[in-house]
C-alpha cells in the first residue's frame, strides 16, 4: 500500500456525505487556515462558533480512526486532496486551519478531539522530512513510539492491521533489510504479532519506551505482561501522556540517557518463544498500603491524605530503620502534586504552585492545616480538579477506573500514583532504558509488570543517584 500510495498523482480522502452542516465546517476550516492572521479570528463569534460545532463533527467521523488512513494520509508526495460532502482542501489548508482552531480552544469539544487528527500532521511532516534529508540509517524510519502509540487510537476489523497498518511508514523509502522490520504475516495469531511488534521496538529503537503503551486489563490475560495490547483503545495513561497532545509523551527522565544503560546481552527476549523480557534494574521499594482514590471532591483529597499521615505515624521497618521527618508544608506539597501528577491541565510539568491553594483551603476548612494564608481564585480550585481527574482516571473503551495512591515501606519521603491494580508487595524498581518508575509484580522466581508509576521527586533520576541498574529482571 505504501507503493501504492506513494506513486499516486493525488490521494482523495472521502470523509463522507454531507451532514451535521459540514459544509460550513468545511469553509471555516478554510477561512481560518487561509487568514493571514490567525489571532484576528478569535475568540469566534456566534456563527462561527456554530460551524465549529460542525467542524467537531467532521473530525468524530469513523475515517479518522481507521488504521490504514495513517499511510493514506503520510505517504503521499503530493498533498491529499480532503473531501467532505460538498467541500474540497488540501490536506495542508486543512491541517493549518483546524491546528489554529486547536490552539486558540475554539470550543471545548474540539479541542477534546482534534488530536487524533493533528497528530497525522507530525507523522507526515516527519515521514517527509526524513525522505528528503540524506544522513545516516536514523533516517530510515519515522518516529516509532509515535506511530505505535497511534495505533492505539484506530479501529480495524482485523486487530492484526492496528500494527501491520503502521509497517509502511517505519520503513524506508529504500529498504534495509538489516533494519529487521516485521513482515505482515496473516497466518500469525494476534499475540505473536503483537510481541513481534513489541520486540520490533525494542530493537529499532534501543529503549523499553514501549512499556508507556502497556494497560493492563483483567481481559487481556493472552499476552505477557510487558507486551502492549495495540487492539484496546485506551485514553492514553494519564500518567505517561499528556491529556490531548497529540501523542508526545512526557520527557520523564527517572532513570536518565535511555540509550546508554545496557551492557550487553541486555535487554534481551528468552522464555518459550522469546515471550519473556530480561533487563537489568534496581528495586527502590515495596508497597505497603493501596490508597484508593474515590473522585474529587475534598472528602476524597481528605481520606488520602489522612491515609499518608497514618502511614508517616506507624512504626518503622526492619528494612527501613531511620525514617525522615518531612517538614509539614513539604510533606503537604507532595501530596498535592502527586493527586494532580506536577502537571497543570494541559499535561505540562510543573503544576503552577497557584494549584496548591485549593489543596490547602481545603484543610484549613477541615481545620487541618493553617501553614498556608493564601486564599484560592475561582480558577485555582478549577485548574486543581481538572488536572487532578486527569491525573487521577484511567478509560477503557467500556470501562472507567482510577488510579490509585501507593504508600511505601520506606515512609512517606515518596508516594506514588499507580496503576488501577495495584497490590500490596508490588515492587517500585527503575528499569534500564525506560524513562518512568515502573512497578513489578513477583511470580515465582519471574515478575509481571504491573504498570508506570509516577513519584514526585524521583521523576528526573533524583532516586538512582550512585546506584547502579544491577538486578536482573525476569518479566513474562
Amino acid at each position: 500500500m505504501r507503493h501504492i500510495y506513494r506513486g499516486a498523482s493525488r490521494v482523495l480522502v472521502w470523509l463522507g456525505p454531507e451532514q451535521d452542516e459540514s459544509d460550513s465546517g468545511m469553509e471555516l476550516i478554510c477561512d481560518v487556515g487561509s487568514a493571514a492572521d490567525d489571532a484576528q479570528l478569535f475568540p469566534l463569534n456566534e456563527s462561527e462558533l456554530f460551524r465549529a460545532a460542525a467542524v467537531e463533527k467532521i473530525v468524530r467521523r469513523p475515517y479518522w480512526r481507521r488504521a490504514w488512513i495513517r499511510q493514506e494520509v503520510t505517504v503521499p508526495s503530493s498533498e491529499p486532496l480532503i473531501i467532505c460532502g460538498n467541500r474540497e482542501i488540501l490536506w495542508n489548508l486543512f491541517d493549518t486551519g483546524l491546528y489554529r482552531l486547536y490552539k486558540h480552544r475554539a470550543t471545548e469539544r474540539l479541542y477534546r478531539v482534534a488530536p487524533i487528527v493533528l497528530d497525522l500532521r507530525t507523522t507526515r511532516n516527519s515521514f517527509h522530512s526524513r525522505i528528503r534529508r540524506e544522513d545516516t540509517v536514523s533516517k530510515e524510519r519515522t518516529n516509532l513510539h509515535s506511530l505505535l502509540g497511534a495505533c492505539r487510537m484506530t479501529l480495524a476489523t482485523d486487530p492484526r492491521d492496528q500494527v501491520y497498518g503502521l509497517l509502511g511508514l517505519i520503513r524506508s523509502v529504500r529498504d534495509h533489510s538489516d533494519l529487521d522490520i516485521m513482515i505482515p504475516d496473516y497466518t500469525k495469531s494476534l499475540s505473536s504479532v503483537y510481541l513481534e511488534a513489541a520486540k520490533m521496538y525494542m530493537r529499532l529503537e534501543g529503549t523499553l519506551e514501549f512499556l508507556r503503551f502497556r494497560a493492563r486489563h483483567p481481559a487481556r490475560s493472552w499476552l505477557p505482561s510487558w507486551v502492549p495490547d495495540f487492539s484496546l483503545s485506551y485514553d492514553m495513561d494519564p500518567t505517561t501522556y499528556p491529556s490531548n497532545a497529540p501523542l508526545k509523551p512526557y520527557k520523564w527522565s527517572a532513570t536518565g540517557a535511555l540509550r546508554d544503560q545496557f551492557d550487553k546481552p541486555y535487554p534481551s527476549l528468552g522464555g518459550d518463544g522469546g515471550s519473556a523480557l530480561i533487563t537489568k534494574g534496581v528495586i527502590l521499594d515495596r508497597v505497603a498500603k493501596v490508597v484508593e482514590i474515590d473522585g474529587t471532591s475534598p472528602k476524597a483529597i481528605l481520606k488520602v491524605r489522612k491515609a499518608v499521615l497514618a502511614h508517616g505515624a506507624q512504626p518503622m521497618t526492619a528494612t527501613h530503620s531511620i525514617r525522615d521527618t518531612v517538614p509539614d508544608r513539604e510533606l503537604e506539597e507532595r501530596i498535592w502534586r502527586t493527586l494532580v501528577k506536577n502537571c497543570d491541565v494541559g499535561g505540562r510539568p510543573p503544576c503552577p504552585p497557584e494549584y496548591g491553594n485549593y489543596y490547602y483551603e481545603i484543610l484549613n476548612d477541615n481545620h487541618s492545616y493553617t501553614g498556608n494564608g493564601d486564599k484560592p481564585t475561582p480558577d485555582d480550585g478549577r485548574n486543581f480538579l481538572k488536572a487532578m481527574r486527569k491525573a487521577t482516571k484511567a478509560t477503557y473503551r467500556h470501562a472507567e477506573s482510577h488510579r490509585q495512591v501507593l504508600l511505601f515501606e520506606g515512609g512517606i519521603d515518596m508516594i506514588g500514583l499507580g496503576p488501577p491494580d495495584s497490590e500490596h508487595g508490588d515492587l517500585l524498581c527503575l528499569l534500564g532504558g525506560y524513562s518512568m518508575p515502573a512497578l513489578l509484580r513477583r511470580s515465582g522466581k519471574s515478575f509481571l509488570f504491573v504498570g508506570s508509576v509516577f513519584v514526585h521527586g524521583i521523576m528526573y533520576g533524583e532516586a538512582l543517584g550512585s546506584r547502579k541498574l544491577s538486578d536482573e529482571f525476569v518479566i513474562i
